[in-house]
């Protein structure tokens, strides 16, 4: 029985060993691999690996669309937008209890406790960055571009005060 399955955002010239290894690994691990690319409008695509001596050794038919229901869903519950200065951060997690959210803002894992981890705003844009390449969604570009302005605007400033 699988727990479930594991999109894998593919487009054309992918790297056959990674294409191995997740159809390995995966399915070893009771995860159904799902391919997912952009369609532009048609019922499926056919992309081919990498050429290994003038060779394309493995081909995918991908028929799921990609789609932004979890860029939707990071905007719904992750991401803060401060109007007042432009800037967009997310949410290091949500306590979920019944039907009550709430938002936890700063880190609550060791050497990070209490503080708004770069990593963590950086991780938070990673999913949508892949979906916006196959989408071009503009409202993605604009959560990144405010979200780089955060770090122009708070963490430069931060990393520039600690070398005085």
């Amino acid at each position: 029985m699988s727990k479930g399955k594991i999109g894998v955002i593919i487009e054309e010239h992918f790297d056959a060993t990674e294409y191995k290894r997740f159809n390995e690994f995966f399915p070893e691990n009771g995860y159904e691999v799902k391919y997912i690319s952009h369609l532009w409008g048609n019922d499926s695509l056919k992309f081919g690996s990498n050429p290994e001596n003038d060779v394309i050794e493995y081909h995918v038919k991908v028929t799921t669309e990609v789609n932004d229901r979890g860029t939707e869903y990071l905007r719904e519950h992750m991401k803060f937008e401060d109007l007042d200065e432009g800037i967009v951060y997310w949410y290091h997690g949500i306590d979920v209890n019944g039907d009550r959210e709430e938002k936890i803002f700063a880190s609550e894992f060791g050497d990070d406790y209490d503080a708004i981890p770069a990593y963590e705003q950086i991780y938070a844009l990673a999913g949508p960055i892949q979906t916006y390449r196959c989408t071009g969604d503009p409202h993605i570009m604009e959560d990144t571009e405010k979200t780089i302005k955060l770090f122009n605007e708070f963490f430069l400033i931060a990393i520039l005060m600690l070398r005085l």
